[in-house]
């Protein structure tokens, strides 16, 4: 059982996808943001990385243009994080306590599973310490060779795109999971090889 280590605040508003590259958390947070809108709400769409300049420089050693040893990453992504987190003006709490919900592509449970793989999974908790979590958690299973082949139609593989380390960060995955719930997280798994509309459908029943 993991405890509950840190008081973190859980929003009610803020909703995260997650899933191994190729499970369809970009396609999902869009169409949930899309939803949201027409049922009248104020919302935004957000991703991590950012695309703040910690965010950036993320996506340049995700995408092989720089280079940072596997601690140093992870301390990269939790710096991106907390300000992604805490930002006064455009931070997600800022935007939550002034009535806007909040649709985000990855969030703390990436970092526990794909770094947790690199540089331990109790050591990433330590580095991104007492941050918020959302109220809804959506993850969507889906199977590594289905996702690597949906990664055969991009143009350049991510650092982590690859099948053996994508096989362990699935199975650290489950303790981020876990971890996520003890912290106040409700946690929806979804078959992601559905259908985009079915796991759509899917995603707005758990709203409803």
């Amino acid at each position: 059982m993991i405890k509950k280590p840190y008081n973190c605040p859980v929003l009610e508003h803020f909703y995260v996808f997650e899933g191994l590259d190729g499970a369809g958390t970009t396609t999902q947070a869009q169409l949930l943001v899309q939803t949201i809108h027409r049922d009248g709400h104020a919302v935004d769409l957000d991703h991590e990385p950012t695309d703040g300049p910690v965010g950036l420089h993320i996506r340049d050693i995700l995408g092989h243009r720089g280079h940072a040893d596997h601690h140093s990453l992870a301390l990269l992504f939790a710096a991106d994080r907390r300000s992604h987190m805490y930002d006064p003006d455009r931070g997600v709490v800022a935007r939550h306590e002034n009535g806007v919900r909040v649709v985000c592509d990855r969030y703390l449970p990436s970092s526990l599973a794909y770094q947790g793989v690199t540089c331990g999974f109790e050591q990433v908790i330590r580095f991104n310490g007492d941050l918020p979590v959302p109220m809804r958690l959506f993850f969507l299973d889906v199977p590594v060779s289905v996702c690597l082949d949906r990664l055969e139609g991009r143009n350049e593989r991510e650092l982590f795109e690859h099948e053996t380390f994508l096989v362990e960060t699935l199975s650290v995955y489950e303790a981020a999971l876990e971890h996520m719930a003890a912290q106040g997280s409700t946690v929806y798994r979804i078959d992601g090889t559905q259908t985009v509309e079915e796991v759509h459908r899917e995603v707005c029943r758990y709203l409803d």
